[in-house]
Parts: C-alpha cells; sequence; structure tokens
C-alpha cells in the first residue's frame, strides 16, 4: 500500500510539473503574439517578425499559439512577395524556415517546411530581389540565462523527488519543517526555470 501510494504522489508530482511548463509555453507564446501585435500598431515590421519567430521558439504538444505564429508568418512573407518585395519576403520565408527546424525532432508543421523551401528556392533563383541585407538569423539564446533554466530545472526536480521520498512520515503525514523547506526549493527551482528561459 505504501508503494502504491509513493507511485501515485510522484505521477501526481511529474503530472504537476507538466501542467507547470505547459502553462508556461503557453502563456508565452501567447505573450509574443500580442507584442508582434503591439509592432504592428506602432509599425514595426522587424520586430513583428521577430516576436513571431520567438512565439514559435515556444512549443510544447498541444501549444496552437505556435501554429497561428507559423501561419502568421507565412503570410507576412507572401504578402512582401505580392507586394514585389522579394528580399524582405525572402528574409521572412527564411526566419520561417528556421523556426519549423528548431521544432524537430517533433515537426508538428512537418507539411510547411516543403512550401516554404520551395519559396526559398524560386526566390533566390529569380534574382529579383532588393539589395541584399542578408537572410534573417534566428536569435540565439543567452547562453548564462540559458544555463540559469537548466539549473532551475534539475533543481526543481530533485526538490520535487525529495519532498516525496524525505517530505512524510511512513503513514504519509507531514514532516512540516522539511516538507515546507521542500516545498519552498521546489517552487524555487521553477520560479529559476522560468526566468532563465523567458531571458534566454
Amino acid at each position: 500500500m505504501a508503494l502504491k501510494r509513493t507511485i501515485a504522489l510522484l505521477l501526481a508530482a511529474a503530472l504537476l510539473l507538466g501542467a507547470v511548463l505547459m502553462g508556461r509555453m503557453l502563456y508565452s507564446a501567447h505573450e509574443e503574439l500580442d507584442a508582434a501585435d503591439s509592432a504592428i500598431a506602432r509599425g514595426d515590421d522587424e520586430a513583428v517578425d521577430r516576436h513571431l519567430r520567438r512565439a514559435m521558439a515556444h512549443y510544447a504538444p498541444g501549444n496552437i499559439w505556435v501554429a497561428t505564429a507559423a501561419r502568421r508568418l507565412l503570410n507576412r512573407a507572401k504578402e512582401a512577395e505580392r507586394l514585389g518585395k522579394s528580399e524582405l519576403a525572402l528574409q521572412r520565408y527564411h526566419a520561417l524556415h528556421s523556426a519549423l527546424l528548431s521544432l524537430r525532432p517533433f515537426q508538428p508543421l512537418g507539411d510547411l517546411s516543403p512550401r516554404v523551401q520551395r519559396r526559398i528556392s524560386a526566390l533566390t533563383a529569380n534574382h529579383q530581389t532588393e539589395p541584399s541585407t542578408g537572410p534573417m538569423q534566428p536569435e540565439q539564446p543567452h547562453p548564462g540565462w540559458t544555463l540559469v533554466g537548466l539549473m532551475g530545472f534539475l533543481f526543481g526536480i530533485g526538490s520535487v523527488f525529495a519532498l516525496i521520498a524525505f517530505g512524510f512520515n511512513p503513514d504519509l503525514t507531514l514532516l512540516r519543517g522539511r516538507f515546507w523547506a521542500l516545498l519552498a526549493a521546489t517552487g524555487g527551482g521553477l520560479c529559476l526555470f522560468c526566468l532563465g528561459m523567458v531571458m534566454a
């Protein structure tokens, strides 16, 4: 019976952690879409593309905002192409293609990648572009903040297991001082993880 309760607690902790991470991905992707809308309102096209690219970086299974960001970036590339701004269209296609590649190995939008590659090939072959400013490069995560996020994640996971293993008496009553200290450590680790991912 004690083993079953321990397994149940482990599963509950895993589900809780998964829900926290999923919520963070959903929130961050939606926040980037809102930032893209704000950039549209002030006429900052470069910022729009940047925020859409960032929204796609917050992929998690079932995150509908990633697909929304991909469609919007694709439509912006098509719009630039219709307006004869081939270089701008090419930059946006490159940004979208890079974002799609970053979703590997999941490939939730795998059907989109061949279409984007065909447009990149066509625009490159036509040579009907404005003076080149080079393809848009995806932003690289900041290594320091990435490390903070990784350490926070590992610390949070370790604290969860320590909480389950050492925060209870054999009859599953709380060891109050130890339980609350480990719970605080778990929350601190998750906060560090979220901070690192947002700032990276």
